[in-house]
């Protein structure tokens, strides 16, 4: 059986790049700010059980943990997965 996910949004700080490439650069969550130490790799993936329009996945590492971020161009928004409460 698969588990169960949720869409969890997030406030992102991003750059534009001047050839158009766009690079988180610190997440906010809850009380929360996170910087993010590099991005690892870029891909259109759409994560398995989430509802979305065609999102970017950035493969991130914040405080040394490794992570997903996803940008939905069609709606401007910055959202992660995470495991649904029982």
């Amino acid at each position: 059986m698969t588990p169960t996910v949720c869409r969890v949004p997030l406030a992102v700080e991003a750059r534009f790049s001047p050839d158009g490439r766009l690079t988180p650069i610190r997440v906010f969550c809850g009380e929360g700010t996170y910087e993010i130490d590099r991005v690892l790799a870029v891909r259109r993936h759409r994560p398995p059980g989430i509802a979305c329009i065609a999102p970017l996945e950035y493969s991130v590492v914040i405080s040394g943990i490794e992570k997903c971020l996803y940008y939905e161009a069609e709606s401007g928004t910055w959202f992660s997965v995470r495991r649904a409460q029982p």
